[in-house]
């Protein structure tokens, strides 16, 4: 297994990505080591935030196994890759997460710290089917129930 280098998100946002390297980072996220799964995870969300066209190469069954795995840095890294990968609004994604994650996001967006639950957040109100502007209001002024009370509606 390689050893991840610190990450520098310019440099690895602005170079090409072929799916060699995609593949090599989605097995390093499944790595026994928290650091390397965490430089993996926040490597892929890197890249998935950046090129939108990207994010349709990385597989989110991986990182929905990670948001169940009880290590915070595990649901924090892989909440913020499954925000970028849910942004197209991919109907398959969204359902995996529905019928895989529900409980696991629901409980995350329920935490105190915004910052902390936006992922979450992010996701759920996509699942409801909530438009991104809209969205992104309800997060920015701490309306989680809202958010969370539509997709229970939805």
């Amino acid at each position: 297994m390689h050893v991840i280098a610190p990450l520098r998100p310019k440099w690895l946002a602005n170079g090409r990505q072929s799916d060699e390297q995609i593949d090599s980072l989605v097995r390093a996220s499944l790595d026994a080591d928290d650091g390397v799964r965490n430089d993996a995870v926040r490597a892929l969300a890197v890249l998935a935030g950046a090129k939108p066209n990207l994010a349709q190469r990385i597989p989110p069954e991986p990182f929905v196994h990670l948001l169940r795995s009880g290590s915070w840095s595990d649901h924090n890294k892989a909440s913020l890759l499954l925000m970028s990968l849910t942004r197209s609004r991919d109907p398959k994604v969204l359902a995996l997460l529905r019928a895989e994650a529900l409980d696991t996001l629901l409980e995350m967006a329920r935490w105190r710290s915004i910052g902390h639950a936006e992922a979450a957040l992010s996701i759920l109100g996509r699942m409801a089917g909530l438009d991104e502007d809209a969205l992104n209001k309800l997060i920015g002024t701490g309306q989680a129930d809202t958010i969370i009370g539509k997709l229970h509606r939805e």
